[in-house]
């Protein structure tokens, strides 16, 4: 542990740099000083973190037509699941795995090379020759509907159509059921 520490210490500049230099991460350098501050006790100038965005007391603000008090696409995920009946807790969830895939930004294209890259809110992609892959399959959707495969509703709603199919059923089964935030981050 304490040389797993000393390595971490000395390389921090390092893993900073990486961080603000990849689009998908540059955010998650405040997040990265803080956890090292709160485990090395050592200021790396962030002491405090907001983490309020996964906190479900963000989503009890909710009117009758199932909208939260959350700004940006943020939001618009938010409403789009609290309108299918998704309690706060799952909603969080999704919230939480979206900030990780693509920093919510729904144009988001990461590892270029690999496979043609990932694509969108959850960071959907193609194996090598595949023209049916769900990347594929969200620019179907969104061609059907005269949109590009950018587009934050379109890509919502390909969730919610892959929630509901066969391999995707028990997570949504999951998140239509989490009431514990505890709980919710397992998902």
């Amino acid at each position: 542990c304490d040389k797993a520490l000393n390595l971490i210490l000395q390389v921090r500049q390092w893993l900073y740099e990486i961080l603000e230099t990849n689009d998908s991460t540059k955010d998650m350098v405040d997040l990265t000083k803080y956890l090292l501050y709160k485990v090395t006790g050592n200021n790396y100038g962030v002491t405090e973190y907001e983490f309020s965005v996964y906190d479900p007391e963000n989503f009890v603000t909710v009117n009758s037509d199932s909208k939260s008090n959350i700004n940006g696409v943020q939001g618009q995920i938010a409403d789009f699941f609290l309108s299918k009946g998704m309690p706060i807790e799952g909603v969080a969830a999704i919230l939480g795995n979206i900030q990780q895939e693509c920093n919510f930004n729904a144009s988001s294209i990461s590892s270029p090379d690999y496979y043609g890259g990932y694509h969108g809110l959850c960071q959907w992609g193609n194996y090598k020759g595949d023209s049916n892959g769900r990347f594929a399959q969200l620019e179907k959707l969104a061609k059907t509907k005269g949109k590009d495969w950018t587009d934050v509703d379109v890509q919502l709603e390909f969730i919610w159509k892959e929630l509901n199919s066969q391999g995707y059923i028990a997570v949504k089964t999951d998140l239509m059921n989490s009431t514990d935030a505890n709980k919710s981050e397992e998902l």
